[in-house]
Protein backbone atom coordinates (compact mmCIF):
# COMPACT_ATOMS: atom_id res chain seq x y z
CA UNK A 1 0.00 0.00 0.00
CA UNK A 2 0.97 3.85 -0.64
CA UNK A 3 0.88 4.92 2.76
CA UNK A 4 -2.23 7.69 2.30
CA UNK A 5 -4.97 8.07 4.14
CA UNK A 6 -7.76 10.17 2.77
CA UNK A 7 -9.56 11.74 5.69
CA UNK A 8 -13.18 12.87 5.51
CA UNK A 9 -15.71 13.63 8.59
CA UNK A 10 -18.23 16.33 10.18
CA UNK A 11 -16.02 17.26 12.79
CA UNK A 12 -15.20 20.84 11.78
CA UNK A 13 -11.80 22.50 12.39
CA UNK A 14 -12.41 24.20 15.63
CA UNK A 15 -12.06 22.01 17.97
CA UNK A 16 -9.51 19.05 19.04
CA UNK A 17 -10.96 16.42 16.81
CA UNK A 18 -9.73 16.44 13.71
CA UNK A 19 -5.91 17.03 14.90
CA UNK A 20 -6.20 14.18 17.72
CA UNK A 21 -7.59 11.15 14.80
CA UNK A 22 -4.31 12.78 12.80
CA UNK A 23 -1.92 11.96 16.01
CA UNK A 24 -3.73 8.56 16.67
CA UNK A 25 -3.43 7.27 13.11
CA UNK A 26 0.52 8.77 13.05
CA UNK A 27 0.62 7.21 15.98
CA UNK A 28 -0.61 3.54 15.43
CA UNK A 29 1.74 3.60 11.82
CA UNK A 30 4.37 6.30 11.90
CA UNK A 31 4.77 5.84 7.89
CA UNK A 32 1.37 7.08 7.20
CA UNK A 33 0.46 10.17 5.87
CA UNK A 34 -2.87 11.53 6.17
CA UNK A 35 -4.47 13.75 3.80
CA UNK A 36 -7.25 15.85 4.72
CA UNK A 37 -10.47 16.01 1.85
CA UNK A 38 -13.43 17.47 3.82
CA UNK A 39 -14.30 18.14 7.70
CA UNK A 40 -16.97 20.47 6.50
CA UNK A 41 -19.32 18.15 6.14
CA UNK A 42 -23.11 18.75 7.61
CA UNK A 43 -23.36 17.44 11.53
CA UNK A 44 -24.45 13.90 11.19
CA UNK A 45 -25.34 14.41 7.74
CA UNK A 46 -24.48 10.68 6.71
CA UNK A 47 -26.16 11.39 3.26
CA UNK A 48 -23.53 14.64 2.87
CA UNK A 49 -20.47 12.57 4.01
CA UNK A 50 -21.32 9.57 1.27
CA UNK A 51 -21.50 12.12 -1.67
CA UNK A 52 -17.91 13.68 -0.15
CA UNK A 53 -16.32 10.40 0.18
CA UNK A 54 -18.05 8.81 -3.44
CA UNK A 55 -16.35 12.22 -5.09
CA UNK A 56 -13.26 11.66 -3.57
CA UNK A 57 -12.90 8.37 -4.31
CA UNK A 58 -13.24 8.52 -7.67
CA UNK A 59 -10.60 10.93 -7.84
CA UNK A 60 -8.10 9.05 -6.04
CA UNK A 61 -8.94 5.58 -6.68
CA UNK A 62 -6.69 2.80 -4.82
CA UNK A 63 -5.88 4.54 -1.58
CA UNK A 64 -7.27 4.16 1.75
CA UNK A 65 -10.64 6.37 2.15
CA UNK A 66 -11.53 6.79 6.49
CA UNK A 67 -15.17 8.73 6.00
CA UNK A 68 -16.37 9.10 9.70
CA UNK A 69 -20.20 10.80 9.98
CA UNK A 70 -20.63 8.74 12.89
CA UNK A 71 -24.46 10.12 14.68
CA UNK A 72 -24.77 6.36 15.96
CA UNK A 73 -20.85 5.94 17.38
CA UNK A 74 -21.38 3.60 20.13
CA UNK A 75 -24.50 2.11 19.84
CA UNK A 76 -25.44 -0.63 17.62
CA UNK A 77 -23.45 -0.32 14.31
CA UNK A 78 -20.39 -1.62 13.89
CA UNK A 79 -16.96 -0.39 11.91
CA UNK A 80 -16.02 -2.02 9.09
CA UNK A 81 -13.32 -1.97 6.87
CA UNK A 82 -14.45 -2.19 2.94
CA UNK A 83 -11.69 -3.59 -0.05
CA UNK A 84 -12.88 -2.78 -3.51
CA UNK A 85 -12.86 -3.61 -6.92
CA UNK A 86 -10.17 -1.21 -7.93
CA UNK A 87 -7.58 -1.60 -4.52
CA UNK A 88 -9.59 1.04 -2.17
CA UNK A 89 -9.95 0.55 1.15
CA UNK A 90 -12.61 2.51 2.73
CA UNK A 91 -13.03 2.67 6.64
CA UNK A 92 -15.72 3.59 8.46
CA UNK A 93 -19.28 3.36 10.22
CA UNK A 94 -21.31 0.71 9.09
CA UNK A 95 -24.36 3.31 7.84
CA UNK A 96 -24.38 3.44 4.24
CA UNK A 97 -22.13 6.57 4.72
CA UNK A 98 -19.06 4.19 2.35
CA UNK A 99 -21.57 2.55 0.25
CA UNK A 100 -21.95 4.74 -2.71
CA UNK A 101 -18.00 5.06 -2.73
CA UNK A 102 -17.54 1.22 -3.13
CA UNK A 103 -19.65 1.35 -6.12
CA UNK A 104 -17.71 4.17 -7.57
CA UNK A 105 -14.37 2.25 -6.90
CA UNK A 106 -15.18 -1.53 -8.70
CA UNK A 107 -18.01 -2.65 -5.99
CA UNK A 108 -17.12 -4.59 -3.09
CA UNK A 109 -14.53 -7.38 -3.16
CA UNK A 110 -14.95 -8.03 0.39
CA UNK A 111 -15.38 -6.69 3.64
CA UNK A 112 -14.50 -6.97 7.48
CA UNK A 113 -16.03 -5.74 11.07
CA UNK A 114 -13.03 -4.48 12.95
CA UNK A 115 -12.65 -5.73 15.96
CA UNK A 116 -10.55 -3.37 18.81
CA UNK A 117 -9.70 -6.24 20.57
CA UNK A 118 -7.17 -7.16 17.09
CA UNK A 119 -6.17 -3.30 17.19
CA UNK A 120 -4.98 -3.91 20.81
CA UNK A 121 -8.06 -1.78 22.30
CA UNK A 122 -9.94 -3.05 25.04
CA UNK A 123 -12.10 -0.01 25.71
CA UNK A 124 -13.27 2.15 22.82
CA UNK A 125 -14.29 5.34 23.94
CA UNK A 126 -17.94 5.13 23.02
CA UNK A 127 -18.60 8.51 21.72
CA UNK A 128 -15.11 9.08 19.90
CA UNK A 129 -14.51 5.43 17.36
CA UNK A 130 -12.88 7.32 14.97
CA UNK A 131 -9.73 8.00 17.59
CA UNK A 132 -9.61 4.56 18.59
CA UNK A 133 -11.12 2.06 16.30
CA UNK A 134 -11.24 3.69 12.47
CA UNK A 135 -8.69 6.01 12.28
CA UNK A 136 -5.56 3.20 13.65
CA UNK A 137 -7.76 0.73 11.03
CA UNK A 138 -7.38 3.29 8.62
CA UNK A 139 -3.20 3.89 9.00
CA UNK A 140 -2.63 0.48 9.87
CA UNK A 141 -4.50 -0.64 6.22
CA UNK A 142 -2.73 2.13 4.36
CA UNK A 143 0.83 0.85 5.49
CA UNK A 144 -0.10 -2.95 4.58
CA UNK A 145 -1.99 -4.83 7.19
CA UNK A 146 -4.50 -7.22 5.60
CA UNK A 147 -8.19 -6.12 6.38
CA UNK A 148 -8.87 -9.94 7.85
CA UNK A 149 -5.76 -9.20 10.60
CA UNK A 150 -7.97 -6.50 12.28
CA UNK A 151 -11.35 -7.91 11.53
CA UNK A 152 -13.35 -10.59 11.14
CA UNK A 153 -15.00 -11.36 7.46
CA UNK A 154 -18.62 -10.52 7.13
CA UNK A 155 -21.01 -10.51 4.15
CA UNK A 156 -21.29 -7.14 1.92
CA UNK A 157 -24.75 -7.70 1.13
CA UNK A 158 -25.86 -7.38 5.00
CA UNK A 159 -23.96 -4.02 5.23
CA UNK A 160 -26.52 -0.85 5.84
CA UNK A 161 -27.44 0.89 2.66
CA UNK A 162 -26.75 4.02 0.83
CA UNK A 163 -28.42 7.14 1.97
CA UNK A 164 -29.52 7.68 -1.59
CA UNK A 165 -29.50 5.72 -4.83
CA UNK A 166 -27.68 6.15 -8.01
CA UNK A 167 -28.77 5.97 -11.45
CA UNK A 168 -31.35 3.54 -12.52
CA UNK A 169 -32.98 3.48 -16.38
CA UNK A 170 -36.32 4.45 -17.22
CA UNK A 171 -36.22 4.72 -21.01
CA UNK A 172 -35.70 7.05 -22.28
CA UNK A 173 -34.66 8.47 -19.36
CA UNK A 174 -31.92 7.89 -16.34
CA UNK A 175 -33.78 8.88 -12.94
CA UNK A 176 -31.05 10.06 -10.25
CA UNK A 177 -31.20 12.78 -7.54
CA UNK A 178 -29.48 15.58 -6.47
CA UNK A 179 -26.47 14.98 -4.68
CA UNK A 180 -24.58 18.16 -3.96
CA UNK A 181 -24.11 22.01 -4.61
CA UNK A 182 -20.67 23.34 -4.82
CA UNK A 183 -20.11 26.26 -3.07
CA UNK A 184 -19.77 27.82 -7.18
CA UNK A 185 -23.42 26.79 -7.25
CA UNK A 186 -22.95 23.80 -9.31
CA UNK A 187 -25.43 21.40 -9.30
CA UNK A 188 -24.14 17.44 -9.65
CA UNK A 189 -26.42 14.71 -10.38
CA UNK A 190 -26.05 11.02 -9.12
CA UNK A 191 -25.52 10.04 -12.76
CA UNK A 192 -21.81 9.30 -13.99
CA UNK A 193 -20.65 8.65 -17.33
CA UNK A 194 -21.07 4.85 -17.59
CA UNK A 195 -24.59 5.46 -16.52
CA UNK A 196 -25.05 7.13 -19.81
CA UNK A 197 -25.41 3.74 -22.25
CA UNK A 198 -23.71 5.45 -25.35
CA UNK A 199 -21.92 8.19 -23.55
CA UNK A 200 -21.97 12.06 -24.36
CA UNK A 201 -19.74 13.81 -26.53
CA UNK A 202 -19.30 17.89 -26.48
CA UNK A 203 -21.89 19.51 -28.53
CA UNK A 204 -25.01 16.82 -27.52
CA UNK A 205 -28.06 18.56 -26.64
CA UNK A 206 -29.11 17.12 -23.33
CA UNK A 207 -32.75 17.39 -21.45
CA UNK A 208 -32.76 17.60 -17.85
CA UNK A 209 -35.54 17.90 -16.06
CA UNK A 210 -36.22 18.17 -11.95
CA UNK A 211 -40.26 18.83 -10.80
CA UNK A 212 -41.16 21.66 -13.24
CA UNK A 213 -38.24 22.99 -14.40
CA UNK A 214 -36.87 21.25 -17.72
CA UNK A 215 -33.67 22.95 -19.55
CA UNK A 216 -32.18 21.52 -22.59
CA UNK A 217 -28.48 22.16 -22.37
CA UNK A 218 -25.47 21.51 -24.15
CA UNK A 219 -23.07 18.99 -22.58
CA UNK A 220 -19.65 19.96 -23.05
CA UNK A 221 -16.13 19.87 -21.87
CA UNK A 222 -15.69 22.59 -19.47
CA UNK A 223 -17.74 25.84 -18.59
CA UNK A 224 -16.03 28.37 -20.81
CA UNK A 225 -17.25 26.52 -23.41
CA UNK A 226 -20.48 28.47 -23.55
CA UNK A 227 -20.98 31.93 -22.84
CA UNK A 228 -20.93 33.61 -19.49
CA UNK A 229 -23.64 33.38 -17.19
CA UNK A 230 -25.03 30.58 -20.08
CA UNK A 231 -25.63 26.86 -18.22
CA UNK A 232 -24.01 24.24 -19.36
CA UNK A 233 -23.93 20.56 -18.85
CA UNK A 234 -20.61 18.50 -18.49
CA UNK A 235 -19.03 15.28 -16.18
CA UNK A 236 -17.30 17.84 -13.65
CA UNK A 237 -13.67 16.83 -11.87
CA UNK A 238 -15.45 14.39 -9.28
CA UNK A 239 -17.44 12.64 -12.17
CA UNK A 240 -20.38 13.54 -11.50
CA UNK A 241 -22.97 14.65 -14.10
CA UNK A 242 -23.12 18.32 -13.42
CA UNK A 243 -25.56 21.51 -14.24
CA UNK A 244 -23.53 24.68 -14.30
CA UNK A 245 -23.80 28.52 -15.49
CA UNK A 246 -20.66 30.03 -16.39
CA UNK A 247 -19.36 32.33 -14.05
CA UNK A 248 -22.57 31.87 -11.93
CA UNK A 249 -24.52 29.20 -9.62
CA UNK A 250 -27.07 26.77 -11.25
CA UNK A 251 -28.50 26.28 -8.19
CA UNK A 252 -29.30 29.94 -7.65
CA UNK A 253 -30.99 29.87 -11.08
CA UNK A 254 -32.90 26.94 -11.50
CA UNK A 255 -33.99 26.49 -7.48
CA UNK A 256 -32.30 23.19 -7.24
CA UNK A 257 -31.22 21.15 -3.78
CA UNK A 258 -29.78 18.31 -2.80
CA UNK A 259 -32.45 14.96 -2.95
CA UNK A 260 -34.37 16.79 -5.51
CA UNK A 261 -35.28 14.12 -8.24
CA UNK A 262 -34.20 14.61 -11.44
CA UNK A 263 -35.00 12.87 -15.33
CA UNK A 264 -32.04 12.96 -18.04
CA UNK A 265 -32.70 12.22 -21.50
CA UNK A 266 -28.98 11.49 -22.74
CA UNK A 267 -29.52 11.51 -26.01
CA UNK A 268 -32.84 13.82 -26.60
CA UNK A 269 -34.87 12.96 -29.35
CA UNK A 270 -37.07 15.51 -31.79
CA UNK A 271 -39.98 17.17 -30.88
CA UNK A 272 -42.44 19.58 -30.78
CA UNK A 273 -40.94 22.91 -29.19
CA UNK A 274 -41.22 22.48 -25.56
CA UNK A 275 -43.61 24.72 -23.10
CA UNK A 276 -42.03 27.96 -22.31
CA UNK A 277 -40.75 28.71 -18.40
CA UNK A 278 -42.40 31.21 -16.75
CA UNK A 279 -41.50 35.17 -17.66
CA UNK A 280 -38.59 36.25 -15.86
CA UNK A 281 -38.82 39.80 -14.67
CA UNK A 282 -36.81 42.32 -17.24
CA UNK A 283 -35.42 43.92 -13.84
CA UNK A 284 -33.96 39.90 -13.19
CA UNK A 285 -32.05 40.29 -16.32
CA UNK A 286 -30.63 42.87 -15.76
CA UNK A 287 -30.09 43.02 -11.98
CA UNK A 288 -26.25 42.19 -11.96
CA UNK A 289 -24.44 44.57 -14.19
CA UNK A 290 -27.07 47.63 -12.75
CA UNK A 291 -24.54 49.50 -11.00
CA UNK A 292 -21.62 50.02 -13.56
CA UNK A 293 -23.07 49.36 -16.84
CA UNK A 294 -24.67 51.85 -19.07
CA UNK A 295 -27.98 50.57 -20.32
CA UNK A 296 -29.53 52.51 -23.46
CA UNK A 297 -30.29 53.37 -27.50
CA UNK A 298 -29.74 56.89 -30.47
CA UNK A 299 -30.84 59.76 -28.00
CA UNK A 300 -29.04 62.79 -27.32
CA UNK A 301 -26.10 61.29 -25.52
CA UNK A 302 -25.52 58.97 -28.02
CA UNK A 303 -27.34 55.98 -26.60
CA UNK A 304 -29.82 53.99 -29.60
CA UNK A 305 -33.24 54.45 -28.70
CA UNK A 306 -35.52 51.87 -28.50
CA UNK A 307 -38.75 52.35 -30.45
CA UNK A 308 -41.13 48.95 -29.69
CA UNK A 309 -42.16 47.84 -26.57
CA UNK A 310 -43.29 44.37 -25.75
CA UNK A 311 -46.66 45.52 -24.67
CA UNK A 312 -47.38 46.84 -27.85
CA UNK A 313 -46.45 44.17 -30.26
CA UNK A 314 -49.40 42.38 -32.51
CA UNK A 315 -49.35 39.09 -34.78
CA UNK A 316 -47.63 40.10 -37.95
CA UNK A 317 -45.61 43.58 -37.22
CA UNK A 318 -41.77 43.70 -38.21
CA UNK A 319 -39.38 43.89 -35.32
CA UNK A 320 -36.67 46.19 -34.99
CA UNK A 321 -35.55 47.12 -31.70
CA UNK A 322 -33.83 46.58 -28.25
CA UNK A 323 -34.70 43.98 -25.81
CA UNK A 324 -32.88 42.56 -22.70
CA UNK A 325 -32.30 38.80 -22.69
CA UNK A 326 -34.17 37.49 -19.76
CA UNK A 327 -33.27 33.78 -20.30
CA UNK A 328 -32.12 31.42 -23.53
CA UNK A 329 -31.56 28.20 -24.02
CA UNK A 330 -30.73 25.70 -27.48
CA UNK A 331 -33.59 23.39 -27.86
CA UNK A 332 -34.41 20.42 -30.84
CA UNK A 333 -37.16 21.44 -33.72
CA UNK A 334 -39.01 18.23 -34.81
CA UNK A 335 -36.67 17.75 -37.62
CA UNK A 336 -33.94 16.92 -35.04
CA UNK A 337 -32.09 20.65 -36.19
CA UNK A 338 -31.08 22.82 -32.74
CA UNK A 339 -32.90 26.05 -32.63
CA UNK A 340 -31.86 29.39 -30.39
CA UNK A 341 -35.23 29.88 -28.02
CA UNK A 342 -35.13 33.45 -25.77
CA UNK A 343 -37.35 35.30 -23.65
CA UNK A 344 -37.20 38.98 -24.36
CA UNK A 345 -38.07 41.38 -22.30
CA UNK A 346 -38.52 45.29 -21.61
CA UNK A 347 -40.11 47.52 -19.14
CA UNK A 348 -43.54 46.18 -20.35
CA UNK A 349 -43.26 42.53 -20.09
CA UNK A 350 -41.86 39.30 -21.74
CA UNK A 351 -41.82 38.02 -25.17
CA UNK A 352 -40.70 34.54 -26.20
CA UNK A 353 -38.57 34.38 -29.63
CA UNK A 354 -36.49 31.66 -31.73
CA UNK A 355 -34.00 31.81 -34.18
CA UNK A 356 -34.06 29.01 -36.62
CA UNK A 357 -30.55 29.74 -37.83
CA UNK A 358 -28.33 30.16 -35.27
CA UNK A 359 -25.54 32.34 -36.08
CA UNK A 360 -21.27 32.04 -34.68
CA UNK A 361 -22.03 36.11 -33.19
CA UNK A 362 -25.56 34.68 -31.02
CA UNK A 363 -22.70 33.76 -28.20
CA UNK A 364 -22.29 36.72 -27.65
CA UNK A 365 -25.55 37.68 -26.16
CA UNK A 366 -26.09 35.89 -23.17
CA UNK A 367 -28.63 36.15 -20.57
CA UNK A 368 -28.62 39.44 -18.75
CA UNK A 369 -27.09 41.13 -21.80
CA UNK A 370 -29.05 43.61 -24.65
CA UNK A 371 -29.52 43.08 -28.24
CA UNK A 372 -31.30 44.40 -31.50
CA UNK A 373 -33.56 42.00 -32.24
CA UNK A 374 -35.25 42.46 -35.88
CA UNK A 375 -37.57 39.44 -37.05
CA UNK A 376 -41.43 39.59 -37.45
CA UNK A 377 -44.08 39.01 -34.43
CA UNK A 378 -46.25 35.60 -34.92
CA UNK A 379 -48.38 33.44 -33.16
CA UNK A 380 -47.66 29.91 -31.42
CA UNK A 381 -49.91 28.16 -29.77
CA UNK A 382 -52.03 31.17 -29.00
CA UNK A 383 -49.28 33.06 -27.49
CA UNK A 384 -46.99 35.81 -29.44
CA UNK A 385 -43.64 35.37 -30.40
CA UNK A 386 -40.87 36.88 -32.18
CA UNK A 387 -39.48 34.77 -35.23
CA UNK A 388 -35.67 36.66 -35.36
CA UNK A 389 -34.14 37.31 -38.24
CA UNK A 390 -30.55 39.07 -36.38
CA UNK A 391 -29.48 39.81 -33.44
CA UNK A 392 -26.73 42.33 -32.53
CA UNK A 393 -25.01 42.89 -29.00
CA UNK A 394 -26.12 46.72 -27.71
CA UNK A 395 -23.60 48.29 -25.93
CA UNK A 396 -25.40 51.93 -25.38
CA UNK A 397 -29.38 51.70 -24.00
CA UNK A 398 -31.33 53.60 -21.41
CA UNK A 399 -32.02 51.49 -18.52
CA UNK A 400 -35.64 52.86 -18.19
CA UNK A 401 -36.32 51.38 -21.54
CA UNK A 402 -35.61 47.76 -20.44
CA UNK A 403 -37.11 47.78 -16.64
CA UNK A 404 -39.84 48.77 -14.87
CA UNK A 405 -39.55 51.88 -12.35
CA UNK A 406 -40.97 53.39 -9.47
CA UNK A 407 -43.93 55.17 -9.67
CA UNK A 408 -42.42 57.50 -6.86
CA UNK A 409 -41.25 60.76 -7.69
CA UNK A 410 -37.52 60.63 -8.14
CA UNK A 411 -37.01 64.13 -6.66
CA UNK A 412 -39.91 63.04 -3.60
CA UNK A 413 -37.25 59.97 -3.16
CA UNK A 414 -34.10 61.86 -2.76
CA UNK A 415 -35.65 64.53 -1.06
CA UNK A 416 -37.19 62.36 1.54
CA UNK A 417 -33.70 60.66 1.91
CA UNK A 418 -31.63 63.61 2.51
CA UNK A 419 -33.97 63.97 5.80
CA UNK A 420 -33.08 60.87 6.68
CA UNK A 421 -29.49 61.24 6.45
CA UNK A 422 -29.85 64.85 8.67
CA UNK A 423 -31.68 63.00 11.13
CA UNK A 424 -28.95 60.29 12.05
CA UNK A 425 -28.13 61.63 15.82
CA UNK A 426 -25.19 59.95 16.29
CA UNK A 427 -22.76 62.51 14.70
CA UNK A 428 -20.04 59.98 13.51
CA UNK A 429 -22.47 57.78 11.85
CA UNK A 430 -24.12 60.49 10.69
CA UNK A 431 -20.33 61.71 9.25
CA UNK A 432 -19.39 57.82 7.99
CA UNK A 433 -22.39 57.90 5.96
CA UNK A 434 -22.21 61.15 4.09
CA UNK A 435 -18.73 60.35 3.77
CA UNK A 436 -19.83 57.10 1.72
CA UNK A 437 -22.27 59.08 -0.48
CA UNK A 438 -19.77 61.63 -1.09
CA UNK A 439 -18.34 59.37 -3.81
CA UNK A 440 -18.73 60.32 -7.08
CA UNK A 441 -21.30 58.23 -8.66
CA UNK A 442 -22.41 56.49 -6.05
CA UNK A 443 -25.94 58.52 -5.08
CA UNK A 444 -26.97 58.85 -8.77
CA UNK A 445 -26.42 54.67 -9.16
CA UNK A 446 -27.72 54.23 -5.08
CA UNK A 447 -30.94 55.93 -6.49
CA UNK A 448 -31.34 54.22 -9.80
CA UNK A 449 -30.71 51.00 -8.72
CA UNK A 450 -33.36 48.21 -7.89
CA UNK A 451 -33.80 47.00 -4.07
CA UNK A 452 -33.74 43.19 -5.22
CA UNK A 453 -33.16 40.99 -8.18
CA UNK A 454 -37.25 39.73 -8.27
CA UNK A 455 -38.91 40.14 -4.84
CA UNK A 456 -40.50 43.76 -3.67
CA UNK A 457 -38.95 47.11 -5.02
CA UNK A 458 -37.63 45.08 -8.06
CA UNK A 459 -37.71 48.41 -10.36
CA UNK A 460 -35.49 51.17 -11.27
CA UNK A 461 -35.21 53.62 -8.49
CA UNK A 462 -36.44 50.46 -6.24
CA UNK A 463 -33.32 50.37 -3.87
CA UNK A 464 -34.32 54.32 -3.02
CA UNK A 465 -37.92 53.51 -2.52
CA UNK A 466 -37.36 50.82 -0.52
CA UNK A 467 -34.64 52.96 2.12
CA UNK A 468 -37.27 55.91 2.44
Amino acid sequence: MNGIVCFTSDFGLGDEWVGVVHAAMMLRAPDVRVVDISHAVAPFDVREGAVVGASAVAQLPGLTHLVVVDPGVGGSRRDVALVTGDGSVLVGPDNGVLIPASRRAGGIVSAVVLDPARLGITDPAPTFHARDVLGPAAALLATGTVATDIGEACDPDGLEEAPFDLARSEPPFLVAEVLDIDRFGSVRVGITASDAEGGLVPGDLVEFSSGHTTLHLTFARTFSDVPEREPVAMFDSTGWFTVSVNAGSAAERYGLQPGDPVKLRVRPLGGAPHAPHAPARACQSLALPCPHTRLGKRRAGGREMKEQYVAELEPGAEVGSLFAIGAREIRLARSGEPYLWMELTDRTGAIEAVRFRIAARDATVPVGSVARVEGTVSTWRGARSIRVRSLTPADSFDRADLMPTTAEDPVSLRRRFNELLASISDRPLRSLVRTVFAEPGLAKRFAECPATVSGHHAVLGGLLEHTV
